[in-house]
């Protein structure tokens, strides 16, 4: 009987492991043999799109907007990558993996996109942007790809580009000319009058109304601007700002509302002035006090140096506006100008001020000299607005005054020209 028992129990066993086997999966239903697919599925995906994707990369947590890049896929491992600043095509390789989900990574360099995230000298995250994306979902009309940032864990899309690429983009470029630098008419959202002013390159709308001031990030489009999270006040949002025919006016709100553009006197993301500090007939006592304070601080820095008198403010070359001071660090760095890349916009009904805000530092200086430059650039941005007046009896200067600060915070400038290409 003993042994009937074992027999028995062996042979239940046994049926009950090939059942097991028999209800594991097989074929197309193995994880593996599915992700398989799924990436094969995305391959030919990205390939099927004639004239390539829409990515708008959206670095950090919005401070820079969003960037308009183009992708082509061109094979199974090769794209093509150009952008809305780099119009000049990059290729470099790509793949697919399986880490916490589908991801695709951009894994050779490529200056187009990796400039947003590769660390510089004095600049350890750069942009703070996205070369690795985990792929979330495939619209059902397969022309939106919703991916998430690998580093910044924020929401991308990459939409489908039905058009000449090339030609898409310049679309977009057109929209960031026109629209750079402007203010709009004040419009009516959720029963308040709200003004906006455009920063073009630094791509955030500044908004105002009631005592509230608020930086938005946006994207271009082909027909305007799009904000990346609409704002909304009351029962009103605004989502899109789009040109009108003859690129006077944007419309808002589906059409419900339209906005004139309004462009100051002097427009800093099309012209520059420079200006100095060399003593009390140059600039206000608060202004003076401060690029003393930068220049002691600089002087007592490891990198011991000094800054030159005479800085540039606005947009001086073919690159974007920028304010940059002459650094002397002996030892360490030849006398060289410190860029910072800034941006410039126009208020409303305010034809002689603007209002500037920073983006990012732009060369090596920054690493050598960042404590007293980033003092010296907070001191600007918290004293905007400013106004340009002339001077009686002056004709080649102006003086360039905080608007909130006018007898203190001042500094005599030169009168605001065009930058040559």
């Amino acid at each position: 009987m003993r042994y009937y028992h074992i027999l028995a129990l062996g042979l239940f066993s046994l049926f009950s492991s090939c059942r097991m086997y028999e209800d594991m999966p097989c074929g197309d239903q193995y994880v593996s043999t599915a992700i398989t697919k799924e990436t094969q599925d995305l391959h030919q995906l990205l390939r099927s799109s004639e004239h390539g994707w829409l990515l708008t990369l959206v670095p950090g947590t919005g401070q820079y907007g969003g960037l308009n890049l183009s992708l082509k896929f061109t094979s199974d491992n090769e794209v093509s990558i150009f952008s809305e600043e780099s119009q000049t095509p990059a290729t470099s390789s790509y793949h697919f993996s399986q880490n916490g989900g589908i991801r695709l990574t951009f894994d050779t360099f490529n200056e187009v996109l990796h400039q947003y995230s590769n660390p510089q000298w004095g600049l350890p995250v750069a942009y703070d942007g996205d070369f690795d994306f985990t792929v979330l979902r495939v619209s059902d009309d397969k022309r939106t790809i919703t991916l998430r940032g690998g580093h910044t864990h924020g929401n991308m899309y990459m939409t489908r580009i039905d058009e000449d690429s090339k030609g898409y983009f310049t679309k977009i470029t057109e929209s960031q000319l026109t629209l750079k630098g402007k203010a709009l008419a004040p419009i009516q959202l959720g029963g308040k009058e709200v003004s906006i002013s455009i920063f073009g390159y630094a791509r955030q709308l500044w908004v105002r109304y009631d005592k509230e001031q608020k930086l938005l990030p946006f994207a271009f489009t082909d027909k305007g601007l799009r904000l990346l999270t609409p704002f909304t006040l009351g029962s009103d949002s605004l989502t899109t700002l789009e040109l009108n025919a003859d690129k006077t006016a944007v419309s808002l709100q589906g059409g419900k509302q339209t906005a004139s553009l309004y462009k100051g006197t002097y427009d800093l993301t099309e012209q520059y002035t420079t200006f100095s500090y060399e003593g009390e007939q140059t600039a206000g006592s608060d202004a003076l006090a401060l690029f003393r304070q930068v220049n002691e601080t600089q002087q007592s820095d490891v990198y011991a140096g000094t800054f030159g008198n005479e800085v540039y403010f606005g947009r001086f070359n073919a690159f974007m506006p920028k304010v940059s001071l002459y650094f002397r660090l002996p030892g360490w760095l030849d006398d060289t100008w410190g860029n910072y890349n800034m941006d410039f916009t126009a208020i409303y009904g305010q034809p002689k001020q603007f209002h500037t805000t920073r983006i990012i530092q732009q060369d090596i200086s920054w690493l050598f000299g960042h404590r007293a430059y980033d003092w010296y650039l907070q001191s600007l941005t918290s004293h905007s607005p400013y106004s340009i007046e002339a001077i009686d009896g002056d004709t080649e200067h102006v003086r360039i005054s905080s608007v909130a600060s006018p007898s203190t915070y001042w500094m005599r400038g030169n009168i605001p020209v065009g930058y040559a290409n």
